[in-house]
């Protein structure tokens, strides 16, 4: 696979970053100005009103990805890629990434999941329908050859050798979508977070983007691929519409975690984890289960009992009668 780079240097990005804003700067103070948005209806309501066909906004063509690897405490241990789902990535660029600060290097395309979730890959569709959580579920998936989808991106981007390390020790392949658009005649590509800081500095952190769009940068842009639960040291948003240019930069919000886990069950004798129950043939008898379940707050570590369910004389099946249904959320 042939990688090009087309990262530009940080001292031009910030004269770029300066330029645009003043550039952006003069243009809210004209009435008349247009910000572009999508080739198609892009209505959002009576709120902020998107209908029309225009020339130079967001769509879902012109959308990409990056993608890099995590360990368990969010700190990078691989370099960044990223793949358009369209072109060739128009205007300014700021693609450093939200956990690690990395900037990527550019990788040919199509995306691996192109073919399963159609839209080009893309972040979302024409429908404005969110991809996130369909391209995170194909990852998980097998292949139908016994490996899952994520091993095989990360061996293509990567090496085997990294595919290895994730499966050994529960590293996550992180995935930030990324887009360009064109405001006050300036064309910008960035992803959500870098998006926020940018409109945070030209409108406020506590307003949203240039109308007529709102409805792409600030829910879009920022829902299409989102943390369900803190991660990482990063923060939900509570909530999952539109969100403030400085919510964009605060939460995790433009950013998908995928952490392929060990579907094994181990079960041990005595203290868990510690020596697995040694097998002994033709072994009879009964045990008795006891399980105690509780509700950590990953924010203040705090733990909550909801409560210890037991089965007595136990012969064959590990179940214990009226216990609750949980859904494992966080290892």
């Amino acid at each position: 696979m042939k990688f090009q780079s087309h990262i530009p240097k940080t001292k031009h990005t910030l004269i770029f970053l300066s330029i645009f804003l003043l550039a952006l700067a003069i243009g809210i103070s004209i009435p008349s100005i247009k910000v572009y948005a999508t080739d198609g209806n892009a209505d959002e309501g009576e709120s902020d009103q998107a209908s029309g066909e225009y020339s130079g906004g967001p769509s879902y063509a012109k959308t990409g990805w990056i993608m890099y690897i995590v360990d368990k405490n969010g700190t990078p241990v691989s370099d960044a890629v990223y793949i358009s789902c369209g072109g060739e990535p128009q205007g300014i660029r700021f693609l450093t990434t939200r956990l690690g600060g990395l900037n990527p290097r550019q990788v040919a395309g199509p995306v691996p999941w192109v073919s399963v979730i159609g839209a080009d890959g893309a972040p979302f569709d024409n429908d404005q329908d969110f991809k996130g959580i369909d391209i995170k579920d194909w990852l998980l998936e097998d292949d139908g050859a016994g490996t899952k989808n994520v091993f095989n991106v990360v061996s293509d981007y990567w090496s085997e050798d990294k595919a290895i390390a994730m499966a050994k020790n529960n590293h996550s392949l992180i995935l930030e979508p990324f887009y360009w658009m064109t405001i006050g005649g300036l064309t910008i590509c960035a992803t959500d977070m870098n998006w926020g800081i940018v409109l945070s500095t030209a409108y406020g952190g506590g307003n949203y983007g240039p109308q007529p769009f709102t409805l792409f940068t600030n829910t879009i842009f920022p829902q299409c691929a989102r943390f369900q639960y803190p991660q990482f040291g990063l923060q939900t948003s509570p909530k999952y519409g539109k969100v403030t240019n400085a919510e964009m930069v605060t939460y995790a919000l433009g950013i998908e975690s995928i952490t392929p886990k060990n579907s094994a069950i181990h079960t041990y004798w005595e203290v868990s984890p510690g020596n697995p129950e040694p097998r002994i043939p033709n072994k009879t008898g009964t045990c008795n289960i006891v399980k105690g379940y509780y509700k950590e707050n990953l924010t203040t570590g705090a733990k909550q009992s909801l409560g210890v369910y037991y089965e007595l004389d136990v012969t064959s099946n590990i179940i214990v009668s009226g216990e609750p249904t949980f859904e494992l959320v966080e290892c």
